[in-house]
Formats: C-alpha cells, structure tokens, sequence
C-alpha cells in the first residue's frame, strides 16, 4: 500500500520505480536493486565476471502474487554448489535444529566448514531428524 493504492495489481517496473522514487535509505549496505534488460548471455557473462552466486530474472510485467511462485522469476545459479558430509546435528524441538558439516573431499574429515542452523521448512528438520535417527539405532520408521 502506498498513499492509499494498492500496488500488488501493478506490473514490476510501475512498482519498482514507485518504490525507488519514495523509500530513501540511511545506510548504503541496503539499496533498491537496479534492473536491467539486456540478452540473458551478456547478464550471465556480467554476473560471471564479478564472481556473483548467481541472478533472479523476473518479467518486467508480472504483479505480485503474496505466498505464491510463478513463471514470472526465474533464478539461475552459476555457482555449483559443493558437497557436504553431515559430521554432527543438535536435537530440537521441532527435530534438527542444526547440523555441522564438512568438505565430503576431505577423507580425514579434519575440517568442519560451518554449523548450519536456519532449516526453513519444518518438514524438512522432521524428515532430518527422522533420517539420522534410522541411521543410527538401524530401525526404520514408518510415519503412516
């Protein structure tokens, strides 16, 4: 909402530029993304060449659709990831609350890179806490 109007009905760009022209910010560590229309080779070759995670690429004309995905954003990682090996977890409430892992190239298993703690999905620290308690009693569990 802004000046009584709701925007969510408006294309991305109305939006954005509607956002840039009223929100001033005190710190530069936070800013208002700029966007771009250029082919998707030279984004990708720009994002490539500042050693960027990636890009989220969205139709200039989509609206705001609240709790839903759809074809209008698409994210396209350049970066492929790396291989981890569950070394420990924490018990919580809701089944893991943290696991820490390591580099799976490291055979000795010498080097533990981070504790991992921000699981989003609830059903995925349940299904976790399932998975290493049948790991190590050996029982399988059966949910229903």
């Amino acid at each position: 909402m802004y000046n009584s109007r709701d925007l969510t009905r408006l294309p991305l760009i109305e939006r954005h530029e509607i956002t840039k022209s009223v929100l001033r910010f005190e710190s530069p560590r936070v800013r208002i993304a700029d966007h771009f229309t250029v082919p998707a080779t030279d984004m990708l070759s720009a994002i490539q060449g500042q050693g960027l995670e990636g890009v989220v690429a969205k139709r200039k004309d989509s609206r705001y659709e609240a709790g839903k995905r759809s074809g209008a954003w698409a994210k396209y990682r350049l970066n492929s990831g790396q291989e981890l090996v569950i070394g420990g977890y924490i018990p919580g409430a809701h089944g893991v609350d943290a696991i820490v892992v390591g580099d799976s190239q490291d055979r000795d298993c010498s080097f533990w890179l981070s504790r991992i703690a921000y699981f989003n999905a609830l059903l995925l620290r349940s299904r976790l806490a399932i998975a290493l308690y049948e790991i190590r009693t050996g029982r399988s569990v059966k949910l229903f």
